[in-house]
């Protein structure tokens, strides 16, 4: 089995425009008009609900950024404390 990467977005490969959560709902939309099977018309408040945790992500940070002035802080003053120890042990138990 190969498994490949999609270098094209969702939308592009759909044919619609706009984030994977939309295209489905833009497809939905225009099967609909040309009338269409009623398991395409159930997954309809599944799309709701992931477009509204779309939503909801966007306006989520990607970081700490409260954290993250605290570690510069930290490392201008010196007072950064690396524990090697600790990293190197996460590391074994994640990798191996």
């Amino acid at each position: 089995m190969e498994i490949r990467k999609m270098t094209v977005p969702v939308a592009l490969v759909n044919g619609t425009k706009g984030t994977p959560v939309q295209a489905q709902t833009q497809k939905q939309n225009n099967t609909t008009k040309h009338g269409t099977a009623a398991s395409e018309q159930s997954v309809s408040h599944d799309w709701h609900m992931l477009e509204q945790a779309h939503d909801d992500l966007k306006q989520t940070s990607d970081f700490d950024a409260e954290k993250v002035a605290a570690i510069r802080q930290s490392l201008r003053d010196g007072s950064f404390d690396l524990d090697i120890g600790a990293i190197s042990q996460a590391m074994l138990r994640q990798h191996g």
